[in-house]
This record gives structure tokens, C-alpha cells and sequence, in this order.
């Protein structure tokens, strides 16, 4: 399957950017709250650019990264998470922004993650039907980019390093506009500006 785009181009100046990042941390509660539950195979990135800072926010069902939803409950499972985990803080493995823009991540952070310090089901979207909760992966990143006039585009190698994922739900606000696209696999280009 080929990516699909779907384009929201809404120029704004950088400082209405920032402001969006609040709105942008509520989406994916938003969407979760709306459709009764995530959705395996289906992440979402969410990027918001405001003067040389890039935010990156990622959502991913805990299923597509270590292959349950609960907490670890081995010392398997455990190191699975542990292991995910050091994979997924590496800022370059989930969004490497164009090198001329010369982002460097100045903080990584775990948000959610089954078994890290939080219960899985204050991090899980219960089903309205009453089936299990699912728990997700939350991390957010944030680079400074010494070029940011350079700041276009970003690849991801979500798709390598997780087989189990198949798409990828991008939102991007900044000086470009705002932008809505998914990926699939095997595409890894993130456009900032819409076509």
C-alpha cells in the first residue's frame, strides 16, 4: 500500500506554533476518546516547529513495539520494554530532521510505557464494549536546530524498527503551515510544507 496524503495547508506565524503544542499533547486522548480505542499498526507523530525548537510527540500501541499490552509480567517482557525503549529515545531512529537544518535533541522524554513507573491502565484507552485496555508508548523529543530556515522535511525509521507497524499518522504545524499526512510502509519522508 502506498502512503496516502491528505494536506491541511494553514500558513501561521511561529508563535501561534507554540501555542498549538498544548493542543497538539491532547490529540491523541482526543482521538482515542472519539473512536473508543487505538488502533494496531497505527501510530502517530505529531511535529511542531517554533523558531529553531522541533517537538516531537509519538503514540504507538504498546502491541506494535513489544508485542503485548500489559504490564511485564517476566524478566522477558521486561527487558522487551527496557529494550524498545532505548530504541525509541534515540531521537534519529523515529524523526531525523533534515541535515542542513542542524537539529540536535536537547531532551528525550518517556511519557507513558508499560511497566515504566505508571500503572498501564492509567496509560490505556479502555474499548467502549468492555474489552481490555491497551496500553500505548508515549515519547516526546525536543531538538534545537542551528538552521532552522533549513527545516523542511524529516525521515523516520519507524518502519524499520518496527515490522509490526504499518502506518504512520503525521501532524505538523510550523512556519511552513500546518500539515496532516499518513505514511505507510515503506515511506519515510515527512514534508513539512504542503504539495
Amino acid at each position: 500500500m502506498r502512503h496516502v496524503k491528505y494536506c491541511e495547508d494553514q500558513r501561521m506565524p511561529s508563535s501561534r506554533a507554540s501555542l498549538l503544542l498544548a493542543v497538539l499533547s491532547l490529540l491523541p486522548a482526543i482521538a482515542g476518546a472519539a473512536e473508543g480505542a487505538h488502533e494496531h499498526g497505527v501510530a502517530t507523530l505529531q511535529i511542531v516547529v517554533d523558531g529553531n525548537m522541533l517537538q516531537a510527540n509519538l503514540e504507538i500501541p504498546a502491541h506494535d513495539v513489544v508485542g503485548f499490552e500489559h504490564a511485564p509480567s517476566t524478566p522477558g517482557q521486561r527487558a522487551a520494554v527496557e529494550t524498545a525503549l532505548a530504541r525509541l529515545q534515540e531521537p534519529g531512529r523515529v524523526i531525523a530532521p533534515t541535515p542542513d537544518a542542524g537539529c540536535v535533541a536537547t531532551t528525550t522524554q518517556v511519557e507513558a510505557a508499560p511497566g515504566r513507573g505508571n500503572d498501564v491502565s492509567a496509560t490505556a484507552h479502555a474499548h467502549a464494549d468492555d474489552e481490555p485496555s491497551h496500553a500505548d508508548f508515549r515519547l516526546a523529543w525536543t531538538l534545537r536546530c542551528a538552521q532552522p530556515a533549513a527545516l523542511d522535511s524529516a525521515t523516520t525509521g519507524l518502519f524499520t524498527l518496527l515490522p509490526e507497524l504499518a502506518q504512520l499518522r503525521v501532524q505538523v504545524i510550523g512556519p511552513l503551515g500546518a500539515r496532516a499526512l499518513m505514511l505507510a510502509r515503506p515511506d519515510s519522508v515527512i514534508e513539512f510544507a504542503a504539495d
